[in-house]
């Protein structure tokens, strides 16, 4: 899980800029995430692109693949 704030909505009406949101990656090339209000995984509410948020908390690469 890491904490991301959206940098660009564009063409998404699920995304709003400058909120902060919980993000999960949906592979281990770690450019996409699902993305959650809430710290909770299944809670998502869609898949986005990496490059649409900024990091603020937490980071992929400390996460473990299974």
């Amino acid at each position: 899980m890491v904490r991301v704030v959206c940098v660009d909505a564009t063409n998404s009406m699920a995304l709003v800029v400058d909120k902060i949101y919980f993000a999960f990656p949906v592979n281990e090339l770690k450019t996409a995430a699902y993305v959650s209000n809430f710290n909770r995984e299944s809670a998502h509410f869609g898949c986005f692109q990496m490059k649409r948020f900024q990091v603020l908390e937490g980071s992929f690469e400390q996460l473990r693949w299974f």
